[in-house]
């Protein structure tokens, strides 16, 4: 990328601001770790750059929520003052802490790109670019016209999000329906091919599977209580029998 992957770290950290600010930008970074590591890797970087860059860009973005209507609106609301009283500070707030972090974030990343052995996990070195690089590792680091349109609908997807988010009141449900369709459309220009697609979205939507799972499983067995000392038989529990014992 010819030095110029250095502005990824202030662009990138200033959409995850924007979106704390706005709206309280937590939970709905997650997707972004396993897209942003394996960029910042392949830009030279190591995983924590890409960590700090989503962590510390939505945490400063919540720090100075400006409209923020799940934290400024509510409080102000029970203070029973306008929102409004304080911008100003709250603007201060999130401008020099945005700067402070993004100085933070590329002073640590070109250290690591001058030197990978000062990486904090320059012992998981390999691992990582095993991990998160895949095959990829030790091809060039050019991107081709169609990477390049890949990473522009990346980023039309980031701000489409934003703007739904903060404008049109979405949340889970429509942020998943975006993510869906913007994974389809961008298998589809990177001509990758139906069986990879396939196994890049499974192995992408794993996680958050897993984690959905377990919860509904545990939601089950509060609300119907299954335990030993209430007549069911931990041992059927997943195998679809829930008589009682």
């Amino acid at each position: 990328m010819k030095g110029r992957e250095k502005w990824m770290i202030p662009i990138l950290m200033a959409l995850f601001a924007a979106g704390g600010t706005t709206y309280g930008m937590a939970e709905e970074t997650l997707t972004f770790y396993a897209i942003l590591i394996p960029v910042m890797i392949a830009a030279g970087y190591d995983a924590v750059t890409g960590v700090a860059v989503i962590l510390l860009g939505a945490g400063i973005g919540v720090l100075g929520s400006t409209i923020n209507p799940f934290a400024t609106a509510i409080a102000s609301d029970a203070a029973n003052i306008p929102f409004t009283d304080g911008l100003l500070l709250r603007l201060a707030i999130l401008g020099i802490g945005w700067l402070i972090c993004v100085v933070f974030v590329m002073r640590y990343a070109a250290k690591v790109k001058a030197d990978p052995s000062r990486s904090i996990v320059a012992d998981r070195r390999e691992d990582n670019l095993r991990h998160f690089m895949g095959k990829t590792v030790g091809l060039a680091a050019d991107l081709s016209g169609r990477q390049k349109l890949v990473l522009i609908l990346f980023g039309i997807t980031f701000a489409v999000m934003i703007w739904g988010v903060a404008v049109q009141g979405w949340w889970m449900a429509e942020m998943s329906m975006l993510f869906l369709g913007a994974a389809l459309v961008i298998g589809t220009v990177a001509l990758i091919g139906e069986k990879p697609f396939v196994e890049a979205f499974v192995d992408g939507a794993r996680p958050p599977w897993c984690g959905a799972h377990y919860g509904s499983r545990a939601r089950y067995r509060g609300h119907h209580g299954c335990r030993p000392d209430n007549g069911h038989d931990p041992q059927r529990l997943g195998t679809g029998d829930r008589r009682p014992v």
